[in-house]
């Protein structure tokens, strides 16, 4: 990891660099010889999509292992083609909101499907959730019931005992 780690220039070992050095350093070992085999991850940091390292990366090995791919020399972000028009027109009509078509734009799967649902109108139960956790959490803790029932609120029972409302309600959702 050491060879590695200054070959690269030293990156801080924090998620996702510390991987990447430590995946590299495995498969140098495993294979025998440096940089023989390297990870699509190891490849993006030698071109530069990781951001500049404290100290500049061995040369030998950026040419080496980054070979004809472009090695970008500004910020990563500048090498990157506008998204948000792109995401807008994909999902025209279902997003109400920039939080909607930043979702979409980060998980364009689960947010399309998401939207579909909420326009053919299932995010009744939720809204119906939330207001009422809401509500229990604003009115306090309830007294116990005459028939010695708990002295919170189902929802407030389900909420503290790890089961969101929003949980439940996608449950009902499921059931009909």
């Amino acid at each position: 990891m050491p060879r590695v780690r200054k070959d690269f220039g030293y990156p801080p070992l924090v998620t996702p660099t510390s991987q990447i050095v430590g995946s590299q350093a495995v498969l140098n070992v495993l294979m025998g010889e440096r940089y023989k085999t390297v990870t699509r991850e190891t490849r993006a940091y030698l071109q530069g999509y990781y951001g500049r390292p404290p100290v500049p990366i061995d040369p030998q090995v950026q040419a080496a292992v980054a070979g004809k791919g472009k090695i970008i020399q500004g910020r990563p972000g500048d090498a990157l083609a506008p998204e948000l028009e792109k995401a807008a027109r994909e999902i025209d009509g279902l997003a109400h909101s920039e939080e909607d078509l930043l979702s979409y734009a980060l998980f364009p799967a689960v947010a399309r499907e998401f939207f579909e649902w909420r326009a053919a109108g299932g995010a009744e139960l939720e809204v119906v959730a939330a207001i009422a956790v809401a509500l229990s959490a604003a009115a306090g803790p309830h007294p116990p019931s005459a028939r010695g029932g708990h002295p919170l609120s189902a929802a407030e029972r389900g909420t503290r005992s790890g089961r969101s409302a929003w949980r439940l309600a996608g449950r009902q959702r499921v059931v009909r």
